[in-house]
């Protein structure tokens, strides 16, 4: 609420500093206050309609993420307030009214069962051309063309995002899902750090910097900073880390604590992604001895 407070006295701000008026027409301090309630108002009914498809669509997972257990379909009503206000860009409140309604009207296309992505890809395309600098659409055209397999082009929207409001926190990590795909570790570090710089409650931003790390066989920084996402408010909503700092203790030779990170991951992900290896394996250490068989593993 803080940053839409926030967002949204800076976008008025603007208005009153750039307003000007004809000579010999100026408005009275009432009029002046008038003018400037109705902008308000205008402005937070375009907000409140902009949030609620968003929600809407958020509620699914981003297209073009394939994985089954896809919980980084970025859950933007279930983040914490911590997280959620780096999810809002002053270019989207900056957007004319035409540019806004044409990235609703996309949302509601790929909100639809089955989603209409070439609808949604119209819609965006039409935003852009009102409003080239429309950060949020760029990304969701990015998500469109990561779905239609089109991944170089997919990156360009994350990267032409970025570019436009590099503290807007939506395209990190869709680039560093891709990053992840093309094996480019450092990167994806760099990705991690870009994330936790914008918003150092950002679970994410420790998973993908845990993660390259870990592919580096730089397991004690894979571990501290896996470790503080735990920590993080949104970490419920991510329980891959769980299963990413039991690949560290495995590697590290700490079965137990190992076995301990992979349970709270089935817990949380029991038809997930890693759950039948992680199942396999649990069952292998408890016939060898290693750890304590679950009923007694207290």
């Amino acid at each position: 609420m803080r940053g839409y407070l926030f967002l949204r006295w800076f976008a008025l701000s603007a208005i009153a500093l750039s307003a000007g008026f004809p000579q010999g027409q100026a408005q009275t301090a009432a009029e002046k206050r008038e003018d400037l309630d109705r902008e308000q108002d205008r402005a937070a009914y375009e907000y409140r309609q902009t949030e609620r498809a968003r929600d809407q669509f958020y509620q699914r997972n981003v297209p073009g993420h394939e994985r089954r257990d896809r919980t980084f379909g970025r859950l933007y009503r279930r983040y914490s307030r911590e997280t959620k206000p780096s999810f809002e860009s002053i270019t989207n409140l900056a957007a004319p009214k035409e540019a806004r309604r044409a990235y609703r009207k996309a949302l509601r296309a790929l909100d639809r069962e089955p989603p209409e992505y070439d609808g949604a890809m119209n819609s965006v395309m039409e935003a852009l051309e009102l409003y080239r600098d429309y950060a949020a659409a760029w990304v969701l055209l990015g998500r469109i063309q990561l779905h239609r397999g089109n991944r170089e082009e997919a990156a360009a929207g994350f990267q032409r995002s970025i570019e436009i409001d590099p503290k807007y926190l939506a395209p990190y990590p869709d680039l560093a899902y891709l990053t992840v795909a093309e094996k480019k570790w450092p990167e994806v570090i760099r990705l991690g750090d870009e994330m936790i710089k914008i918003n150092p409650y950002f679970t994410l931003g420790y998973y993908y910097r845990g993660l390259g790390f870990l592919q580096q066989d730089q397991l004690k920084t894979a571990e501290k900073a896996l470790l503080v996402a735990l920590a993080t408010p949104d970490i419920a909503l991510f329980p891959d880390v769980h299963y990413m700092l039991g690949e560290v203790y495995r590697q590290q030779g700490s079965y137990r604590l190992a076995a301990r990170e992979y349970r709270l991951y089935l817990a949380a992900m029991p038809g997930g992604f890693w759950s039948e290896r992680v199942t396999r394996r649990l069952q292998e250490w408890e016939t060898l001895g290693v750890i304590r068989t679950r009923s007694t593993n207290r």
